[in-house]
């Protein structure tokens, strides 16, 4: 079955660097700071370069209306409530999530350089897309970057028949020899809620196995997907580590956690706040990076010169695939030419004279 992440049907490109420009303005007409705005959009275009569009550009006219309509605050910064030795404590007041995670994971590098680690805990922050984003920024300064974030409530527990948790993302980077680190990024649902937007908005089906109606069966229609349940990824593994990541997030920062959560595209009148920990370690309080670097990229090259069975492609280590994808789309964004409409209407509304 085709995976609709990847196989849209119809689909047109554009230069990144021209979709940064298009997409800062909508944001900065929106309220945000130029300089923000552009850190944004480059966010979500790295999504989208990697392969990932469930995390990036098809989320921003969601983004936009909050904007306009105040239920994201134009906020640039995070609030810092606690700040102790290793530790602190920030308030996203509902400003965009990217944003607020970026300063998060900032901070808890420059506490990992005094310290020799430093974790953050964020809470009331925007929808912050794909944890991957904070742990490379963490392995570019030479630190092991650990990110996890609770979400919406929409899993149920393996026999259930009750949304309980969030896909709540793990994300953990590794710097390694060379440019791309080595980054695990997992949701704890069988598939990001986003692809399942994606297959809706294509009329494609879904695989089994992603979800259950709002009946508790499994389904491969999107239509009652959307309205249904998500499948734990591993079963009660999966439902176990997204309740543990959901408690840490949420307890730690004091923020919303479970069914406090609001969903990004549910309840349109409720600020989003979604709670977080950006946790960065200091691999040369510990010893010589270029020993560790050496290290992990012995250890990668063993993992991807292993054996397979017959047929089976070669054995690619965490994070490998977005980095294919990256160079293979030489700096280019594939849009479907849906959002790409829905972004020039908007930005017309606005009196904007963008290109997508």
């Amino acid at each position: 079955m085709d995976d609709p992440r990847i196989m849209p049907l119809s689909q047109d490109d554009i230069d990144a660097g021209q979709l940064s420009s298009s997409l800062a303005a909508l944001f900065t007409d929106a309220g945000l700071s130029a300089e923000r705005a552009t850190i944004l959009a480059d966010i979500l275009i790295d999504s989208d370069l990697r392969g990932v569009p469930s995390h990036g550009c098809m989320h921003a006219p969601i983004y936009l209306k909050r904007l306009y309509d105040g239920t994201l605050s134009c906020l640039g910064h995070p609030e810092t409530v606690i700040d102790f030795g290793a530790i602190a404590v920030q308030d996203g007041h509902a400003m965009m999530g990217h944003l607020a995670a970026l300063d998060a994971m900032e901070m808890a590098i420059t506490k990992a350089r005094a310290h020799g680690i430093g974790l953050v805990a964020l809470r009331n922050a925007g929808h912050f897309g794909a944890a991957a984003s904070y742990a490379r920024r963490a392995t570019g300064k030479n630190c092991v970057g650990i990110v996890m974030g609770n979400a919406t409530a929409l899993i149920a527990a393996p026999g259930g028949a009750e949304r309980l948790t969030g896909t709540n993302p793990l994300a953990i980077g590794l710097p390694g020899e060379g440019t791309d680190p080595v980054v695990l990024d997992m949701a704890m649902s069988e598939a990001a809620f986003g692809r399942i937007r994606m297959a809706k908005r294509k009329g494609v089906p879904i695989p089994p196995g992603w979800a259950l109606g709002p009946d508790g069966q499994p389904t491969t229609d999107p239509d009652q997907a959307l309205i249904g349940l998500l499948q734990p990824i591993g079963g009660h593994k999966g439902f176990g580590l997204s309740v543990m990541i959901d408690l840490l997030c949420g307890l730690l920062s004091e923020g919303p956690h479970g069914p406090d959560v609001p969903g990004l595209y549910d309840a349109l009148d409720r600020p989003l706040t979604y709670s977080l920990i950006c946790l960065a370690i200091d691999i040369a309080a510990f010893r010589a990076i270029d020993g560790f670097k050496a290290d992990v990229a012995a250890y990668a090259e063993r993992v991807r010169r292993s054996r397979t069975v017959p047929g089976a492609p070669s054995i690619a280590m965490p994070g490998d695939g977005s980095a294919a994808r990256c160079a293979k789309s030489k700096g280019r964004v594939r849009l479907e030419p849906a959002l790409k409409a829905q972004l020039t209407d908007l930005a017309c509304q606005r009196g904007l004279d963008l290109a997508f």
